[in-house]
């Protein structure tokens, strides 16, 4: 027993502070335990991004195919086009040059980099809390250091 009350005399006094002790425990409770702790909804918040712009993408798709369906179905010279651009047929004595654009490259690095910041954006507001909460337990502590 007297080595238990030697121990708890060695913690200094800021620490046996029962408001610290218990915002500390709610923060690690909050930030790495809870089942929808901060990292696992970050976690999700990114999963829930990716999605919503993929289906921006697939409702951009669906918008440009059903224009082309519709001009494939009702004009003649929009299936010869079609047919020269995909599937690359040609008439007798014409040559086919094909050239190829860079632009997917550069947009799939843009979209990354805005995930990325936005990744950076939400770990800042989800810790804010965090710190606003341990800077008034130690103002608190000092304050109560003051008055003793």
């Amino acid at each position: 027993m007297n080595k238990i009350k030697q121990w708890y005399n060695k913690i200094p006094d800021t620490f046996k502070n029962k408001y610290l002790i218990v915002i500390v425990l709610f923060s690690v409770w909050i930030v790495f335990l809870d089942e929808h702790n901060l990292i696992i909804l970050n976690k999700r918040s990114n999963i829930l991004q990716e999605k919503q712009d993929e289906k921006q993408l697939l409702i951009e798709e669906i918008k440009t195919d059903s224009n082309t369906l519709h001009s494939l179905n009702n004009d003649p010279e929009a299936i010869e086009k079609f047919a020269r651009e995909n599937f690359l047929m040609k008439k007798e004595n014409e040559d086919i040059f094909i050239i190829r654009e860079k632009s997917d490259e550069q947009n799939n690095a843009s979209i990354i980099e805005n995930q990325q910041k936005n990744n950076y954006y939400r770990w800042i507001i989800y810790f804010l809390p965090v710190l606003l909460i341990i800077t008034v337990t130690i103002s608190i502590i000092s304050r109560q250091k003051k008055n003793e």
